[in-house]
């Protein structure tokens, strides 16, 4: 089965087409919608694809085992494609009300990353005999960007962290759930109990 394709959030889409307006002036349309039209209509269009939920998990979720379980949904990402290609990804942050903001463009290694990490997986013979949907994780104070594979038929998850990523991890690789949490849990430790003396100096 091909890798499931996440729903997108209509609250996450309109303010998407309103940051869009508001900080660039163009408007947004699927990237297969603007092969028909001029150079001149293109020039106002931002064409853009998959869009795929991020998620986050904390230090204290790592430490805990709990990178994945805990992770929450904090934001919503869009791929922009220009001249047949992705160049850059735009970003709408969720909060926990349910409050979307447009966090704007960014360009760059994950953006890149993402894309070859997706085209490895779909090729794998586990992911095209399972069900999964995918995702992004970040676990920010660990410096971890990953595509996550969420097993919509079990507890297979498969995780990719992206270059850069933390030195406890190997970029690229395809990780299980269970390897890949628990490789974590004590660079996340460590990381919490440095915390602590820097408060206590």
């Amino acid at each position: 089965m091909p890798i499931r394709e996440p729903s997108e959030d209509p609250k996450s889409v309109k303010e998407l087409e309103r940051g869009l307006e508001a900080t660039s002036g163009v408007r947004l349309q699927p990237a297969a919608e603007t092969r028909a039209l001029g150079d001149e209509e293109r020039s106002s269009i931002l064409p853009l694809g998959r869009p795929h939920p991020v998620y986050s998990a904390t230090l204290a979720d790592a430490a805990e085992g709990r990178a994945l379980s805990a992770a929450e949904l904090v934001s919503w990402r869009y791929f922009v494609t220009e001249e047949e290609r992705v160049s850059q990804a735009a970003e709408v942050y969720r909060d926990p009300s349910d409050t979307h903001t447009f966090a704007g463009l960014n360009e760059g290694s994950f953006v890149e990353g993402t894309l070859a990490a997706l085209e490895e997986l779909e090729n794998r013979d586990d992911v095209a005999a399972g069900d999964f949907e995918w995702r992004v994780l970040r676990i920010p104070a660990l410096y971890v960007f990953a595509v996550w594979l969420k097993d919509k038929a079990g507890e297979e998850d498969l995780i990719v962290p992206l270059e850069p990523t933390h030195d406890a991890l190997d970029a690229d690789r395809v990780y299980g759930a269970k390897e890949f949490v628990e490789a974590l849990i004590e660079p996340a430790k460590e990381s919490l109990e440095m915390d602590r003396e820097l408060e206590q100096a």
